[in-house]
């Protein structure tokens, strides 16, 4: 029996260790922020932002006159020959240089009906889009990280009380073959033994690999170079929330998804107004201005110049336009429409996400609490069952139930454990910041 179990471990023990190796310990801290540097998604809100601040930009300057200022230089000169009436090839001297100067299209529009200073307010309201998207999109990627951190520190903790339990299960099985040996007990009870270390075995197996497995997608959302996995030390219990779930609540209804959508609404109602400018005049006014001069040399016109300007005023109003203005305006007004309602939406969902993470957190809170209670009094019940059997007066199965009573409050705790941790993610997500 011994020969067997040092076999098993043996053959088994390698592959185990194997899936860890040369992964880098990274604290959460170190693994958000690499996160938030590294992701597709951060690094296209922040060039969002960029496109968006350069269409401000544009948008102010539409008011500048000299946006469409132009200057042209031109040069010419020519000759050739032609047949006269007699039918006599006559040649022509080639004609003096030409030169060309021209500043022109310097334009201002006067009135509009407020459409560049609507494009302004639309280009700022963009802006905001923007920023905001940029924190809502930092905080996903925070929680997709913690995800999957919190994911290999469950999966530490399944494989330590696995480990613990095939600590206790060898002990009993010292135990077992012992009594076989006195005739007091069945060989049942070694073969049974045997069965829950295998089973024991195969647990570390699995967490391990799930370790693996959230460690490679940590190392992916992180961009790092090299593997990275989460530290030890960090196994320990989510602190106390510092804030009442009203504040939090409160704070999820101006959090990042709800200031996006307020935010889009703000760009419909806009465009909305926007749209209706069509129906004013546009006046405009525009000036131009060239000078120009002939020489039998090339002298890039160094002579005096004669000149010429021009300066226009102009208005054109639309007068109708196959009701495309009226298509125009009312799609604008069913944009507006669905962005109420997108925040209507937004707002309800916040709170339902809030009650429900709130409700998960405090579960996970008190579920630590009691499992941390029935640990203790399990692994008392162990002891005295394995002090029972030990000395003969008790039965195989007492051990065998306290092992595994004990077996299912540590891994309630872990999974309590990395469901408060989770929650508390999410609920970060919906407010736009850490808790403290």
């Amino acid at each position: 029996m011994k020969r067997t179990l040092m076999i098993f471990s043996a053959l088994i023990a390698p592959t185990i260790a194997f899936s860890q190796e040369g992964a880098r310990p990274i604290s959460l801290d170190e693994a958000v922020s690499m996160a938030r540097k590294n992701s597709p998604s951060m690094i296209q809100a922040r060039g969002t932002i960029r496109t968006n601040a350069s269409a401000l930009r544009v948008a102010k300057w539409a008011y500048f006159p000299l946006n469409s200022l132009q200057f042209g230089y031109s040069s010419s000169t020519g000759g050739g020959a032609s047949i006269d009436n007699e039918g006599f090839l006559r040649t022509r001297p080639a004609s003096d240089w030409s030169f060309g100067q021209s500043f022109g299209g310097a334009s201002l529009t006067l009135w509009d009906g407020g459409t560049k200073l609507g494009n302004i307010k639309i280009a700022d309201a963009n802006v905001d889009v923007g920023e905001i998207n940029e924190i809502s999109q930092s905080y996903t990627i925070a929680q997709q990280v913690k995800s999957q951190y919190y994911t290999i520190l469950q999966q530490k903790e399944t494989e330590a009380n696995a480990l613990k339990t095939l600590e206790q299960n060898q002990f009993l099985m010292g135990l077992a073959r012992a009594r076989v040996r006195a005739g007091t007990a069945n060989v049942i009870d070694t073969l049974n033994t045997l069965a829950t270390i295998n089973g024991t075995q195969i647990t570390i197996l699995n967490a391990r690999n799930a370790q693996a497995n959230a460690s490679a997608q940590l190392t992916r959302l992180t961009a790092a170079d090299f593997p990275v996995t989460a530290i030890l030390s960090d196994t320990s219990d989510p602190p106390p929330l510092g804030m009442s779930d009203a504040d939090l609540m409160a704070l999820a209804e101006v959090g990042p998804p709800v200031k996006t959508s307020s935010a889009q609404l703000r760009v419909a109602e806009l465009q909305e107004k926007n749209s209706k400018a069509t129906y004013w005049p546009q006046v405009t006014a525009g000036a131009n201005y060239s000078r120009s001069n002939q020489d039998k040399r090339y002298d890039f016109g160094a002579g005096k110049m004669g000149y010429s300007w021009s300066f226009n005023l102009g208005a054109n109003f639309k007068i109708f336009d196959g009701f495309a203005r009226e298509n125009q305006i009312l799609s604008a007004k069913i944009r507006t429409d669905n962005a109420e309602a997108s925040l209507r939406e937004a707002k309800l969902t916040a709170r339902q996400n809030m009650t429900q993470q709130l409700n998960t957190l405090h579960t996970a809170e008190e579920t630590m609490r009691i499992q941390r209670f029935t640990i203790v009094v399990s692994e008392e019940q162990l002891r005295i069952a394995n002090a029972r059997y030990e000395n003969g007066v008790g039965l195989y199965q007492d051990v065998l139930n306290a092992q595994n009573s004990l077996n299912s409050a540590r891994a309630a705790l872990t999974n309590a454990r990395v469901s408060a941790r989770n929650a508390r993610a999410q609920i970060e997500t919906l407010i736009g910041r850490d808790l403290k």
